[in-house]
């Protein structure tokens, strides 16, 4: 009665449509048509003494008879969900069983009954039980509540009082241990239903890859030593992180231009093409053998072909994600060389404070500001290697105005994102180095699991910054209405370091999605080259052996669903770029798992949406050039001293910047950034400057702020002085066969402008600073005349 039937899985596996399964059913969702149908149907195993069932969803039907049966001594149940939609009742008295799910639920309730006298064993690893469980003995009932903890265990040796625990350990080594043939099915069942249903439904995707990666995480006597549960783990772990850090993407920049993504998924989508018209020949029963033979190996010919593909796409992520590093390396290195200044601004903001302490208006805020004068150095802490700082200051500033108060709140969260982001970070840049060095080992699954993906999203991290600025704002215009002395250098160097701390965070968030789905890459990557040879190895067989059809096939629609990825961060990556663009979400929702002709559709619609948007427009970008004096008494000392200035250019100040020329300006992109020192007397010699940028960029468009964070890019500007002429070397802009690739900066950003060799050159005479600018704008108009 429990034997399995491998012809009919063989006919479920080979069917063309996408037929529904009970676990798809119960959710409410499509099933994937080019998927490993194997996972459909339940599995039940027998020996002469034991038997265990597998399946996705399993109900009160699907259970009974096997747990009452008095064939079996041990019982193991394996599902994601097990929904009691009748009445359980099971007496188990001198069994054992042995039950793992995601999730318990149904409107009934299960009673399992163990007599006195029996030897009995329960064990129940799940994590959610929404329905009544309970286990029952002469001495009572024994609730099981997953909000006890969700790993139960019942332990009765015969007339003895029955041993019951309960706790958080996921280690699911008893679980594995009792299966008796084909150890691994059941998880790679979840780890494609868990992939496959990302676009239906992306938190129950997250959940089921979440599950099973925590218990197998735990679980490390197998995970250890058996090379398939290794490589499950770290499927399901860098699949849960793709999937979870794909979630909290918000406005990134990729480095180069919108077109050159939609065509790496032209060239994506035209593998796949060719793949999966090969893989619907294998497909069909009615081919010839020796074409389907022929038709496997030319799949992995393509594979092979993708293979190389992706590894461009893995090695340009990588030194995207290495050229986001650097960005946050040299702002922490920038924030390093602020602290000098920022103690000085601060130590003459509180000596301002104490002197003013007399006047009453002072005193009841002289403690809530003597904290926000300890603020600047907690910022430049958090991003080296002092992330405590900032927390301090909310607890201090919780002892003056109560917990509930909005800097204190902001204050907290604030560090409290700092931090999370930090770690994540730190532990992902560890993992993709153990990976490029190949160390796919216990120590790369203990950094794995030491991930915690509660990370803010882009946008709430943006504006907890915000927040915390305005906060810090209200209180200190407290003191520059006095005014206190010191407090306006103070608040304009508060305000440099949050807008670089919120950069800098933005970056990091950025880099965590990228990191995440470079090393999901390399999983999946490294997944496809074992199945290559496990295809290579059966193709001969697959005349005469049923099991190596059915094993070819398996890893074929595995191997097809590889094209997948590549295409899903490609539409990211576009999506982004047009996002920069057009100020305007995509149509176009990226894929993990739609079918050839689903992402040529996509194909089609992201240029018929660009081509909707560019007909759309009554104003078009347009060239600028403007050239004016800075005339910045700070910008000029810094240059003097340090050889080095900062221009923050925002929504507040932009249209004031530049002559007032930015006023009505939108959408305002530079190509060119010059810099030309203005003095009588400055030696003649050559000046050539480094202008960067902080990574984050706000931008407006019809009223709305934009803000994206993007890399690091250094444009270099230089000029040769001789008496009064200056020759200009270089004007910042790109040459022509890459200005197309690359996007181009948004105005509104934190500048930071070095001067080369600046201690050789005299900068004692230095009067003022000229800025030109070259870029494109979309100007309002200020009046609209019917035609």
């Amino acid at each position: 009665m429990f034997k399995k039937n491998t012809l009919l899985c063989y006919m479920l596996f080979s069917c063309g449509f996408a037929s529904a399964s009970p676990w798809t059913d119960y959710y409410n969702i499509e099933e994937s048509k080019y998927y490993p149908s194997s996972y459909k149907e339940k599995e039940i195993s027998t020996t002469h003494n034991s038997a265990t069932i597998r399946g996705l969803y399993l109900d009160t039907n699907d259970i009974y008879e096997i747990i009452n049966s008095d064939d079996y001594r041990t019982v193991n149940i394996f599902a994601d969900t097990i929904n009691i939609n009748n009445p359980l009742l099971a007496n188990i008295s001198g069994k054992s069983i042995f039950l793992m799910a995601r999730t318990i639920v149904g409107d009934n309730s299960i009673n399992i009954n163990v007599s006195d006298e029996s030897i009995s064993i329960v064990k129940i690893l799940a994590n959610e039980i929404k329905t009544h469980v309970s286990v029952n003995d002469m001495n009572g009932f024994n609730i099981v509540s997953s909000d006890a903890g969700r790993n139960f265990e019942y332990v009765k040796f015969s007339d003895s009082p029955a041993m019951v625990s309960q706790n958080d350990s996921l280690n699911a080594t008893d679980f594995i241990e009792e299966i008796t043939d084909n150890k691994t099915i059941f998880f790679d069942q979840s780890f494609d239903a868990g992939s496959a249903i990302f676009d239906q439904s992306p938190s129950l995707s997250a959940s089921v890859l979440g599950w099973n990666s925590e218990t197998l995480g735990q679980t490390n006597e197998i995970v250890n030593t058996n090379t398939d549960f290794a490589n499950l783990y770290t499927s399901f772990k860098s699949m849960e992180i793709f999937v979870k850090s794909s979630q909290k993407a918000g406005n990134y920049l990729p480095n180069l231009d919108m077109d050159v993504y939609s065509e790496a998924y032209n060239t994506i989508l035209s593998s796949m093409e060719a793949y999966q018209s090969e893989l619907d020949k294998f497909e069909d029963r009615n081919t010839a053998l020796a074409e389907r033979k022929e038709s496997a190996q030319l799949m992995l010919d393509h594979l092979n072909s993708a293979l190389n593909a992706q590894q461009n796409i893995i090695d340009n992520q990588n030194k995207k994600i290495d050229a986001y590093n650097k960005v946050v390396d040299d702002r922490s290195i920038e924030f390093e060389k602020q602290k000098v200044s920022v103690d000085e601004k601060a130590s003459e903001f509180h000596d301002g404070l104490i002197a003013y302490m007399v006047h009453e208006t002072i005193n009841a805020a002289f403690n809530c500001l003597s904290i926000i004068a300890d603020i600047g150095s907690g910022i430049i802490g958090a991003y080296t290697g002092n992330v405590g700082e900032i927390a301090e200051s909310a607890s201090d500033m919780a002892d003056e105005l109560g917990e509930t108060a909005s800097i204190v709140k902001n204050l907290k969260k604030l560090s409290d994102n700092i931090a999370s982001v930090k770690k994540l970070v730190d532990t992902l840049n560890s993992i993709i180095t153990m990976i490029r060095e190949q160390m796919y080992n216990a120590d790369l699954r203990e950094q794995m699991k030491s991930i915690n993906l509660a990370i803010p999203e882009l946008e709430s991290s943006s504006l907890t910054w915000t927040l915390t600025q305005q906060d810090i704002n209200t209180k200190l215009s407290i003191a520059e209405a006095l005014p206190v002395p010191g407090s306006k250098q103070y608040h304009a160097a508060l305000d440099k370091l949050i807008t670089w701390g919120s950069a800098i965070t933005g970056t990091q968030l950025a880099l965590i999605q990228m990191t995440s789905n470079v090393v999901e890459l390399e999983f999946q990557k490294k997944a496809i080259m074992e199945d290559i040879t496990r295809i290579e190895a059966l193709i001969d067989k697959i005349g005469t052996d049923q099991e190596a059809m059915l094993d070819v096939e398996k890893y074929l629609l595995r191997s097809y669903n590889f094209f997948k990825r590549p295409l899903y961060t490609a539409q990211l990556n576009y999506n982004a770029a047009y996002k920069y663009t057009t100020f305007k979400d995509s149509n176009v929702t990226p894929k993990l798992n739609a079918t050839y002709l689903e992402y040529s559709k996509d194909r089609v619609l992201m240029q018929q949406q660009f081509d909707d948007y560019m007909s759309s427009l009554s104003e078009y970008a347009q060239v600028f050039r403007n050239s004016f004096d800075l005339n910045d008494a700070d910008a000029i000392k810094s240059l003097r001293e340090t050889g080095q200035f900062s221009i923050n250019i925002s929504p507040d100040n932009y249209t004031n910047f530049g002559t007032g020329f930015f006023e009505g300006e939108n959408r305002i992109r530079l190509e060119t950034f010059g810099v030309e020192l203005i003095g009588s007397d400055l030696p003649d010699t050559l000046y050539k400057f480094q202008i960067s940028h902080t990574g984050q960029f706000t931008d407006i468009y019809k009223g709305n702020e934009f803000v994206f964070n993007g890399t690091l890019i250094n444009k270099f500007f230089s000029y040769e002085k001789e008496g009064d002429i200056h020759n200009i070397n270089q004007d910042g802009n790109l040459e022509e066969e890459f200005k197309s690739y690359t996007f181009k900066p948004s105005l509104m950003s934190n500048w930071t402008i070095k001067l080369k060799n600046y201690e050789t050159i005299d900068l004692s005479k230095l009067e003022n600073i000229k800025i030109s600018l070259q870029g494109s704008s979309i100007t309002t108009p200020w009046r609209k005349d019917l035609p």
